[in-house]
């Protein structure tokens, strides 16, 4: 069978279930308003800001690595001036558990070691 075709069902099966996890999360908070969310405008310009500069640098994609830069330092900017607007306690439950946090952060740690290695052996 074509690989490609596989990849194109896996990928077409992925987003089927995220949406429909999506489309359950909105019909259940149907009606309750919520602000804006300065704390996480941060975290997206604390991560978006590195890998726009990652983008631009290692992959060579300046046009992306740019757009990447700029909406990060954008969302960096709104997050930190309005850093008295953060809730309190922002971190879930399930990552206050030491052990569970070395875990995601490892696994993070390996893909992007990976990502970094696949990216080198085949350009």
């Amino acid at each position: 069978m074509n690989q490609p075709i596989i990849w194109r069902g896996i990928i077409l099966i992925i987003l089927v279930v995220f949406g429909v996890i999506a489309g359950v999360l909105a019909y259940k908070n149907k009606g309750k308003k919520r602000g804006l969310d300065y704390y996480n405008f941060f975290i997206m310009g604390a991560i978006w800001l590195p890998f726009g500069i990652l983008m631009k640098f290692i992959e060579g994609s300046e046009s992306i690595g740019n757009i990447f830069f700029i909406l990060g330092l954008i969302y960096f900017v709104i997050g930190l001036s309005n850093k008295d607007k953060w809730e309190k306690n922002k971190m879930p439950p399930l990552i206050k558990n030491k052990w569970v946090r070395g875990i995601i952060i490892g696994l993070l740690t390996l893909f992007l070691f990976l990502g970094i290695i696949y990216t080198y052996m085949y350009r």
